[in-house]
Parts: structure tokens; sequence; C-alpha cells
């Protein structure tokens, strides 16, 4: 994978993925003490600081990963990281989606948080359908629908989007995209984007051959193809710490932190200077 980080050695990123780590502990206890002194986070917050706490869990199953050099496996929670880091952003922004020709819906944090939270409903029901084909639907699951019909994400009597959103990643980083680009601001997104494809050629049963084989010379000098029993690519936890630390760095703006002085000289640790 290219690109995903610049200089840095193995150890110097599992040496960051480590401080992550332990600045995510930080963001999560004082996230809890807020919440017990009844300084609760608004629901953008909150919502941030749950895929905070998603991304603090996945450092933790890197670092996990990592010391047993299961890089190829560790794939899927990198993806997972970059998927939180773009939703983070997606949510946070108002976008316009294009769901027809000529015809356009705006998408403001408010009605993106409605989304977020009633998508719980319609993922409950398709659970429960699969035990009991005529289950009743939920107060949950109609309220849901109708918000998707109202907004104009899905047709009268269609069935909701298996995203929550009503896209995939690709189709919020692109959302995404089109806003900052309307506001004047940069594409900081773009390089997850990319990861995120990336990563999904290892996260799926994908012919990559140079993860789990080997050529093995013999004696006559032939060639034998052998299975490896591990294998080795440092560039996938950088993808997975670098979408990471997006995401710790908008918990920490939630918490009233400056992320540019705790997340940032991580991320140049990481990348180096800009």
């Amino acid at each position: 994978m290219r690109g995903m980080t610049k200089t840095a050695t193995r150890e110097e990123i599992l040496s960051v993925i480590e401080d992550a780590r332990r600045y995510a502990d930080r963001l999560f206890e004082q996230t809890n003490d807020a919440g017990r002194t009844g300084r609760d986070l608004s629901p953008v917050g909150s919502t941030i600081a749950m895929l905070g706490e998603h991304a603090r869990r996945g450092l933790r199953a890197l670092r996990i990963l990592a010391d047993h050099r299961m890089d190829d496996q560790s794939a899927p929670v990198a993806r997972g990281l970059v998927d939180a880091a773009i939703a983070v952003e997606y949510i946070r922004r108002p976008t316009v989606r294009a769901i027809r020709k000529n015809r356009e819906v705006a998408l403001t944090v408010e009605k993106k948080l409605e989304l977020f939270w009633s998508y719980k409903a319609i993922a409950e029901q398709r659970s429960r359908e699969h035990d009991e084909k005529d289950r009743p639907k939920s107060a949950g699951y109609l309220g849901a629908v109708a918000l998707r019909v109202e907004l104009g994400l899905m047709k009268q009597g269609g069935e909701p989007s298996s995203y929550w959103a009503g896209v995939n990643p690709r189709r919020m980083y692109l959302e995404l995209k089109a806003a900052l680009a309307v506001e004047g601001r940069p594409d900081a997104m773009d390089s997850s984007r990319r990861l995120f494809g990336e990563l999904s050629f290892y996260a799926h049963p994908n012919p990559n051959d140079f993860a789990f084989f080997i050529i093995e010379q013999r004696p006559d000098g032939g060639a034998s193809l052998l299975l490896r029993d591990n294998h080795e690519n440092s560039a996938v936890y950088g993808a997975g710490v670098s979408a990471a630390l997006l995401t710790l760095g908008r918990w920490a703006e939630q918490l009233g932190e400056d992320p540019n002085q705790t997340v940032g000289p991580l991320a140049i640790r990481l990348h180096g200077e800009e």
C-alpha cells in the first residue's frame, strides 16, 4: 500500500499507536468524568465520543495483532478506523446529496444525527425478521423509514439502505469533498478514502498471494510455492493509526482541547512535517 506513511519504521508506527492509545484512554476518562458531573456532551459530541471509543478499541486491537505479526488480519480493524474517521467528518458537516437527476437533498447536521441513531431500529428489525419472518414492524423502524422517505433518501414502500447514511463510505466521502470545495477548504479526507479502498483488498478474500505464499528454491533448481505462517506489512498499522488520529482529534475538540497540541505531534511523528 503506497503512501500510508512517509518515513516511519515499524517500531515508530507501533510507538505512535501506543501513545495514541494512551491519549484515547485519557479522552475516555475525561468523557466519563464530564458525564458524572452533569457536563454532558452535545448530541454531536456524544456521537463523536462513541466513534472515538471505537477508535480507542481499534488501536488496542492493532497493537495486539502487531505482536503476533498478523498484519493482514489487522486490515479489517484498520479499515474500520478509516470508516469511523469518514463518519465523524460526515456527521459534523452539512452536505448536499444528489439522489436523482436534477434533484438534490440538503442534509443538515441535525438530520444526519437522526439518520445515524434511528438506523439502530432498522438493524434490529432486520435481525429479528431472520427468526420471525412475519414479525410486525416496530415503531422505531417505521419512524426511521418515514424519516428516510421524508428526506427523499428512499422511496415509499422501498427497503432501507444497509448503510445508516443511505450510502457507503465512498459516497459519504464524495459528499464531503463537494461540501469542502464549496467552502474553499482543503480535502483532508482524500487519503482516508484511498486507504479504505486499499485496506478492503486485505479485508476481503482477494488474491493476496504475497500475504499467504512464499517461493522457496529447491536443491534441484526448481521452486516450490509454500504457505507462509505470517505476513508483515507495517503500512496497514500506519493507515489505521492515521485514521484514528483524525477521530481522536475531533473527540478532543468536543472536550475543549486543541488537537494541534495533542494529536498533532503524534501525526508529525508518523508522517513527518508537511
